[in-house]
């Protein structure tokens, strides 16, 4: 394993270890906010998680151009990966719409954004190791996140059946101009690429 690697599976194990504990260590989790206080222990994590996203960045940016595509996804896909994309945008915009019938039915629509978003390019990139590290990783953090947090619920008693459908309207709205923003301008500009061939 080069410097490269080694530095994005550093930033994946900081940033998604940061966002695991209550999922890995719950009684560890809750000891330590005990001991630091709940403000200290969220300002810890929160510095772990940026610690973690920068290695993960500078990992995945130096590792990307040396290493070979495993597969190429048939053309023929690209539709529906796109639409699993804005699928996804529409997930990530519900979490911050509460109220809305898909955050209370999902419970956890950020997350399951997460997976989706993942899984798509797992698929779209191709497979090279930095991908499989990255994409994989979270595919497989934010699956497992989602599981855990809807027993959760489940075992409190939480409702999925409430929420307004006309603020679905406006996650669905925020989540397609959002896309559209990144299809045609901010996936190039932040990343270099486009978001489609």
């Amino acid at each position: 394993m080069n410097m490269a690697m080694a530095t994005l599976i550093v930033g994946l194990v900081l940033f998604l270890g940061a966002h695991s504990s209550r999922l890995l260590v719950p009684g560890w989790r809750a000891v330590q906010i005990e001991r630091l206080g709940e403000q200290r222990w969220k300002g810890m994590m929160a510095l772990t998680s940026l610690a973690g996203l920068v290695l993960l960045v500078i990992g995945y940016s130096l590792s990307y151009p040396e290493q070979n595509p495993l597969w190429a996804a048939p053309a023929w896909l690209d539709p529906i990966l796109g639409t699993l994309m804005l699928f996804s945008f529409i997930l990530v915009a519900a979490a911050f719409v509460r109220g809305s019938q898909i955050h209370h039915r999902l419970g956890h629509p950020l997350v399951a954004g997460v997976a989706v978003w993942a899984l798509v390019h797992l698929i779209a990139t191709g497979g090279r190791p930095a991908d499989l590290a990255l994409y994989g990783l979270f595919m497989l953090w934010a699956s497992a996140e989602f599981i855990s947090l809807r027993r959760r619920d489940l075992a409190a008693g939480a409702s999925f059946s409430d929420g307004r459908m006309a603020l679905d309207g406006v996650a669905i709205f925020a989540g397609l101009v959002a896309y559209l923003a990144f299809v045609f301008f901010l996936h190039h500009f932040l990343f270099g690429v486009p978001a489609f061939r």
